[in-house]
């Protein structure tokens, strides 16, 4: 099986990350989140799953984003499900106060 690098960019608690890691064992996983007591508890979990090939940094989008990686690798997969998921659900609610407004 073929090595990859994975990140995803709003770890949270870093269940997905850690299932993902857990799964595929040939991959080098990341979490990054911007708030540190969430990457503090995403390490100690990983770390008690005994799971050797994941890292949890504490990050903001505007960090990741600079020119400087961090002595990060070049990650052959990125996502931000949970970013995603909580747009989806703003656009939700506004679109449901707009419709209750026009009614």
């Amino acid at each position: 099986t073929k090595s990859f690098t994975y990140a995803e960019l709003g770890c949270g608690l870093g269940h997905g990350t850690s299932l993902m890691a857990a799964t595929h064992p040939e991959g080098e996983f990341y979490g990054f989140d911007f708030n540190p007591q969430q990457i503090g508890i995403a390490s100690r979990l990983s770390g008690e799953a005994g799971l050797n090939n994941i890292h949890f940094l504490e990050r903001s989008f505007e960090e990741l984003a600079s020119q400087d990686t961090h002595g990060l690798p070049q990650f052959d997969y990125i996502v931000l499900s949970i970013v995603i998921a909580i747009l989806m659900l703003l656009i939700w609610i506004l679109s449901s106060l707009e419709l209750n407004y026009l009614k």
